[in-house]
């Protein structure tokens, strides 16, 4: 699960001179219980302001000031990201889809002075809203305000990071204004284990996930877990890098996991990246055939 959730909310005009605003509601599902009834929305250059979480409308109040001081209009996006405790961040952006220029002020109830805004400690974002078809999205143009911020300091080679932690290579066009190969987005998302007689010892010696699915398993640490479904059966499995850093084992957890799906020589696992988390797999077993001529 993402340790930093986060949504996005594309301003209407009726929004931008009310008091509250509507949070999304598969993020108060999925993340609603974590999220106090209090919070202070927090900008980058210093702007701090507490309003209220009501769960029940699934809104936030108390917002007014906010998009008053900030002269927030219908196109504008707010992207929020809960950081734990009372506190979540927002960045705005403008009808363009790039983040805006922030300008030194604080609330009127603050007795602090503005913060310098850095690309170099918090970056810059935008955001590309992309059409749902058979269309397959291999890039995206950058908007001219954020080439015009920081064009120039992004690299040909860039690394995509998804929330999940899952990582893959791009490249950035300067000629063009667009960040392409987001095809790779898809990636590695299965891997598969056939059992062998020594998988099937009295003692765990580690069960080796092959290389060839090192794209997927090279985003785990050296000592992690990766979660692991059958219906509604779960197991977690202990997952170890190896010294050559090129294979993973699956060490603890591995006994119970054969046992109770009563695995057997030939049998082929397949762990199916099950949702937004590279740990979380779906498992399917397909049983050895047996010939039996």
């Amino acid at each position: 699960m993402d340790l930093n959730p986060r949504f996005e909310r594309r301003l209407r005009i009726s929004e931008c001179t009310s008091n509250a605003m509507r949070v999304p509601h598969a993020f108060c599902e999925k993340y609603g219980h974590r999220i106090s009834s209090t919070v202070r929305v927090l900008v980058c250059n210093g702007y701090e302001l507490w309003v209220n979480f009501d769960k029940v409308s699934e809104k936030f109040r108390g917002l007014g000031d906010f998009f008053h001081e900030f002269g927030m209009k219908s196109g504008n996006t707010l992207v929020f990201q809960y950081g734990g405790d009372f506190d979540v961040k927002v960045c705005i952006l403008d009808i363009y889809g790039s983040e805006i220029q922030y300008p030194p002020m604080v609330h009127n109830l603050q007795t602090c002075a503005p913060s310098n805004v850095s690309i170099f400690e918090g970056g810059w974002s935008f955001v590309r809203y992309l059409g749902w078809g058979g269309k397959v999205c291999d890039s995206v143009y950058v908007p001219y305000e954020f080439d015009d911020q920081v064009g120039a300091l992004i690299p040909e080679r860039v690394d995509f990071v998804v929330s999940s932690g899952y990582k893959f290579i791009g490249k950035y066009c300067c000629s063009r204004n667009s960040l392409s190969h987001l095809t790779d987005l898809n990636g590695c998302t299965a891997f598969e284990i056939v059992i062998q007689k020594f998988h099937l010892l009295p003692h765990e010696h580690g069960v080796d996930i092959l290389v060839e699915f090192k794209e997927l398993s090279n985003h785990w640490l050296k000592k992690d877990h990766i979660s692991t479904y059958v219906g509604i059966r779960c197991w977690l499995l202990e997952i170890r890098r190896r010294r050559d850093k090129c294979r993973c084992t699956i060490n603890g957890g591995w006994l119970m996991f054969r046992e109770d799906l009563h695995l057997d020589v030939g049998d082929t696992c397949t762990f199916q990246w099950r949702d937004d988390s590279i740990r979380n797999f779906n498992v399917v077993v397909q049983k050895r055939v047996v010939d039996l001529d």
